[in-house]
């Protein structure tokens, strides 16, 4: 009788394992495309092409269209590509005073 409620027992939580495996996974790539989609919309927003935010970040073309293609890029590039998306949305946003 022991050996069968250990038996169960493993299994349960060989499932609860499995189901936690899925769900941290599905979570990862709900992200990677949130991030994809992210700086491909705020590009395209801009009216950028993937040369122009490359050169204007300090990365290659290829990165940019790795980057929005499959998400995968180094955390560093990530914050270049967004610093350089929301400096030029505030400096579009910027009010202009004259007569200073």
């Amino acid at each position: 009788m022991r050996g069968f409620v250990l038996y169960i027992i493993k299994r349960n939580i060989y499932k609860l394992c499995t189901l936690y495996i899925k769900v941290i996974y599905l979570r990862f790539i709900k992200s990677k495309f949130k991030t994809m989609k992210e700086i491909r919309d705020l590009r395209k927003k801009k009216g950028l092409t993937q040369e122009k935010l490359a050169s204007l970040s300090g990365v290659t073309t290829v990165t940019v269209n790795r980057a929005e293609k499959s998400g995968k890029m180094r955390q560093s590039t990530y914050i270049k590509l967004l610093n350089t998306l929301n400096q030029l949305e505030d400096a579009i946003s910027m009010p202009v005073h004259s007569g200073l």
